[in-house]
């Protein structure tokens, strides 16, 4: 018999704390959102979207710009277009929505559709698709008046790709922005990063590229060698690239090195004093030719040599890539052949699989 008024008493409470709490939670943001709204018609019941939102006409908007890449989607070097996903990072400020925070409940930012407010109109000019403004979403305004707008935009912009050393060729393909409308004395456009933000890129999944890309370096950083820039090449490597490499891989020996003989001592001859000083004269004019002729037929040579190394060493890599090619290919197949054949052939003679 006790225990049935406890229960009661115990629901009771609950059931007050219950209200209390309905009660308190439904107040609060009532009240916040009344302000909130009271907030929207004071700024925007004569908001007038399509005029610059400056004191005086000659004031200049400074807008800080910055481009965030999420994705490089993809480059087509037949059509010399580039797709990419990105976002726009745009902050101004706008003199026209401004309010105190203590007289809307300490409201001091909202959220915005972008299509009630005034934009900069910025937009990218070498754009191919007809496309040329992000997406309309919505922005934070403060209570300062300062507008934060980071729309995503998915462009497909012209890119001129030049193949020429294709496929060692590396493209620039620049993104040129501006406002459309407005000149420099009314929108200043200042640009926040000096480079664009990674921060969240997504890789597009093709990083065997860059071993690839890493491996042709490394040859046509061995090409490009010449006396000026390195050391003089080791017998060793002079010895095995040049002589026995091309032999096994069935390659020709670089063009026959032009040699030119050495200097002979020439005997004097008998004559007046003043054709012998002309003859010493003419022959150190030749000597120095000669000369300047071997220095520089050596850096050719030299360079010849590095060149002849690269094709080598381009040569092995073309042979491993086909060997690991043909080994993944064969320890791909070979299981599925043989596990086919145990069914279809009779692993002894006269014994047929039931």
């Amino acid at each position: 018999m006790a225990v049935a008024p406890l229960l009661l008493l115990l629901l009771l409470f609950s059931g007050r704390g219950t209200s209390c709490a309905r009660f308190l939670g439904t107040s609060e943001p009532s009240f916040i959102a009344k302000s909130e709204d009271r907030l929207f018609k004071y700024l925007f019941e004569d908001y007038e979207r399509w005029v610059r939102p400056v004191e005086h006409l000659n004031d200049t908007i400074k807008v800080k710009f910055g481009l965030a890449i999420s994705q490089l989607v993809d480059v087509d070097e037949k059509n010399q277009l580039m797709t990419t996903n990105v976002w726009l990072k745009q902050e101004w400020v706008d003199v026209k929505l401004m309010w105190d925070p203590e007289d809307y409940a300490g409201i001091t930012s909202i959220r915005v559709p972008s299509d009630s407010l005034w934009i900069p109109d910025i937009v990218l000019y070498d754009n191919a698709d007809g496309h040329f403004e992000g997406t309309s979403t919505k922005a934070i305004v403060k209570h300062d008046g300062t507008i934060v707008w980071t729309p995503p935009a998915n462009y497909k912009s012209s890119c001129t790709i030049d193949v020429t050393y294709f496929p060692f060729d590396l493209q620039n393909c620049s993104m040129k922005f501006g406002s459309w409308t407005y000149d420099g004395s009314q929108v200043d456009i200042i640009l926040v990063d000096e480079e664009v933000d990674k921060r969240d890129f997504f890789d597009n999944g093709e990083w065997e590229i860059v071993t690839a890309t890493v491996i042709t370096v490394f040859a046509i950083n061995v090409h490009h060698r010449s006396s000026s820039t390195h050391n003089a090449m080791a017998p060793w490597v002079r010895k095995i690239f040049l002589h026995k490499l091309p032999k096994l891989l069935c390659m020709r020996s670089h063009v026959d090195r032009y040699s030119v003989p050495k200097e002979e001592e020439t005997t004097g001859t008998q004559g007046s004093e003043e054709s012998r000083n002309t003859l010493e004269a003419a022959l150190n004019s030749v000597r120095y030719i000669i000369r300047h002729i071997v220095k520089e037929n050596e850096v050719h040579e030299v360079v010849d040599d590095w060149k002849f190394i690269a094709q080598v060493l381009d040569r092995v890599f073309l042979w491993l890539f086909f060997l690991v090619a043909v080994t993944g290919s064969l320890a791909l197949f070979l299981p599925v052949i043989h596990k086919w054949a145990r069914k279809i052939v009779p692993v002894h003679a006269g014994i047929v699989n039931k």
